[in-house]
């Protein structure tokens, strides 16, 4: 990911860019990660899909997109539940092509609940369906990044990698910390060649902004000097009301607040070209510390 510049995402459903946001985001110019989910999918049509991503291209609005995740399995053992979640991200894909996206964030769909005692017939079927919708994936020239939600480790991720080389992951350290019960040092040492985005956000079991709860985050330039990987970062909140600062790993980061986009972010936009992974642990240590203001005279 050499050469990669680095990027604040504003994390936005679909519904409220389309109804709400979408003035301010062109205004802004700020790059977005768009949500598919919350039925969007099946509460707007494939013109409303183009018209706002026509307005996107005019602007020349940077954008990921996410998939539908809610219900959806892919690794799912009933055969019936594994096709409607192929059948869903498929329609997804094709939707996402429309924006022409830097990446397609998805997620597995393991369950501990369903999967903890069945890893191997999970992933196998996970990657079944891996290997279909990589394939409908490079037929409208887009990327996937897997994002791990409730995993319990990186190693119960990496033969999905090690399957599919093209595949790339989607960071996100707070479902890390609340479902997976470990920091980021359990995980960017073992995924770090995938790495294409990260999502940024306090949690507790639930999305807050950088600093609000009890997310450890802090810094290893270590492993950043050793691996010279570099990756975007995005700040996010599920809820759609409210965005906190949820930085996102592929080239960019962003965020909203309940209605308005926080002017800190714009002034982080001054510091885009970190070139290295390391500029993702100077910026959780800054936004911690509240000091936008020495983030960007650095």
């Amino acid at each position: 990911m050499k050469g990669e510049t680095w990027r604040i995402l504003v994390s936005v459903p679909f519904d409220l860019l389309r109804e709400k946001y979408l003035p301010q985001v062109i205004e802004r110019k700020l790059p977005i990660e768009i949500s598919l989910d919350r039925e969007v999918m099946d509460r707007f049509s494939l013109r409303d899909f183009m018209e706002i991503a026509e307005s996107l291209h005019q602007a020349g609005i940077f954008c990921t997109i996410h998939a539908p995740f809610c219900d959806l399995s892919p690794g799912a053992l009933d055969a019936l539940v594994r096709e409607a979640s192929r059948r869903r991200l498929r329609e997804a894909l094709r939707v996402a092509a429309l924006f022409a996206p830097a990446g397609v964030v998805f997620h597995s769909g393991y369950h501990p609940g369903y999967h903890r005692e069945i890893v191997d017939q999970w992933r196998a079927r996970l990657l079944e369906s891996l290997e279909i919708l990589l394939e409908e994936a490079a037929s409208l020239g887009l990327e996937l990044f897997l994002e791990n939600v409730f995993e319990p480790s990186a190693e119960l991720l990496r033969p999905v990698w090690e399957r599919f080389p093209s595949l790339k992951w989607c960071f996100d350290p707070g479902h890390a910390y609340a479902f997976a019960h470990t920091t980021w040092e359990a995980w960017l040492p073992v995924l770090y060649p995938y790495l294409a985005e990260i999502h940024l956000h306090d949690n507790r079991g639930e999305w807050f902004g950088l600093g609000k709860r009890e997310h450890p985050f802090s810094r290893d330039p270590g492993l950043c000097e050793r691996e010279g990987t570099e990756a975007p970062l995005n700040p996010r909140s599920p809820s759609g009301g409210r965005c906190g600062a949820r930085l996102s790993l592929s080239p960019e980061p962003a965020g909203l607040d309940s209605e308005k986009v926080s002017p800190e972010f714009d002034r982080l936009k001054g510091a885009e070209r970190r070139p290295s992974l390391n500029f993702f642990f100077y910026c959780l240590e800054k936004l911690q510390e509240g000091r936008l203001d020495k983030l960007i005279e650095d």
